[in-house]
């Protein structure tokens, strides 16, 4: 292609109209649904907070910052290993998928940690264990301009976005 054909493409893409509504807006799959219920926004951002003065993010191995919102009966939340879990992902240009990180029994994580006791993350975790059998539960945290690689967990998950940006994108299986 020419100098000026480079130019025209790439004026082609600048002048064209930004699909903000199909990002802003919910596209599921098979692997990714909506759940029929809801929970308030601002009151699980002011029990963020709340939790913020008195608990502290841990940065986990791969750059994520999590907060441990359950744990093991008997046990303390400061191991690593409660933060993280098996998950499987492709390191090389084989797409080889292997396993990292150890396999955990996410339905031992059954004990509320005492920080989020009577805020607006108990009344949470009472209705998803009301519904679905629940087992470890973490806030996690991402930094600005960082994001997670593909990945594939070994159960399903339930994710409550609590603070995010336009064009952040969630991708399942296709």
């Amino acid at each position: 292609m020419s100098i000026s054909g480079d130019t025209q493409e790439l004026n082609s893409y600048i002048n064209n109209k930004i699909d903000i509504e199909s990002v802003a807006s919910f596209k599921g799959n098979e692997h990714i649904i909506k759940l029929n219920f809801s929970f308030d926004i601002n009151l699980i951002r002011e029990a963020l907070d709340e939790i913020k003065e008195k608990s502290e993010f841990k940065t986990g191995p791969s750059g994520f910052h999590a907060l441990a919102m359950t744990k093991r009966p008997g046990h303390s939340v400061d191991d690593d290993k409660d933060l993280v879990g098996r998950y499987y992902t492709r390191v090389d240009e084989s797409y080889q998928e292997i396993s990292k990180d150890e396999l955990v029994d996410e339905s031992s994580f059954s004990e509320l940690v005492d920080v989020f006791k009577g805020t607006y993350f108990e009344t949470i975790h009472q209705e998803l264990s009301a519904r679905y059998p629940i087992g470890r539960v973490r806030i996690l945290e991402k930094s600005s301009f960082n994001c997670n690689s593909w990945h594939r967990d070994p159960e399903p998950r339930i994710h409550i976005p609590i603070v995010t940006n336009p064009g952040a994108l969630f991708i399942g299986k296709q």
